[in-house]
């Protein structure tokens, strides 16, 4: 969006409602142009701040609610350890992993199976298998997790992506065995 007023040649923020811009540029002392960052439906005051002050006076209208940013697409997983995807953007990825192991039902939780409770009734235990976190430039990419994962068991990996503003994508699944 464009904003035009006076004095706006030394900007050195500009904010919609909380959320910073997602870049802005000074085009002379009266006018500066900003993109807006990723919001729900609704106004909220945009804040120029220069060396001499802040001012709130104009208001941004988001018509309808975002998509979440950033946006994770094309994930697939193959040979247990590489993990592929896309990115829109720039971002934080969290790879969170969960095993799952065969149990006994025992005291109203599922826990390991032992000579004691052999024939209780089976449950599925799902284990914690690790979390990983990389930062990862926008565009397809691979990680490839050097870690030998245990055979003949089944796993479930959840990737999520966070950008720098904390705008989250949403969450993609994979089971794998």
């Amino acid at each position: 969006m464009t904003i035009i007023g006076s004095n706006l040649g030394g900007a050195t923020s500009v904010r919609f409602g909380s959320r910073p811009a997602r870049s802005f540029t000074v085009l002379s002392a009266d006018e500066l142009t900003a993109v807006s960052p990723p919001g729900r439906a609704g106004t909220v005051a945009i804040t120029v701040t220069t060396a001499a002050g802040s001012t709130s006076s104009p208001t941004f209208e988001y018509t309808s609610p975002l998509l979440p940013r950033p946006t994770l697409t094309h994930v697939s997983e193959s040979h247990h350890t590489t993990f592929r995807f896309t990115l829109n953007e720039p971002a934080k990825i969290k790879l969170v992993f969960t095993r799952h192991e065969p149990g006994r039902r025992s005291g109203g939780r599922c826990v390991a199976e032992i000579g004691a409770n052999r024939t209780r009734p089976k449950c599925t235990r799902n284990l914690s298998a690790g979390t990983l976190m990389r930062s990862e430039p926008a565009g397809s990419d691979k990680l490839i997790i050097g870690k030998r994962l245990r055979a003949h068991t089944s796993y479930t990996v959840t990737i999520t992506a966070t950008d720098t503003a904390g705008s989250r994508s949403r969450t993609a699944r994979l089971s794998f065995r």
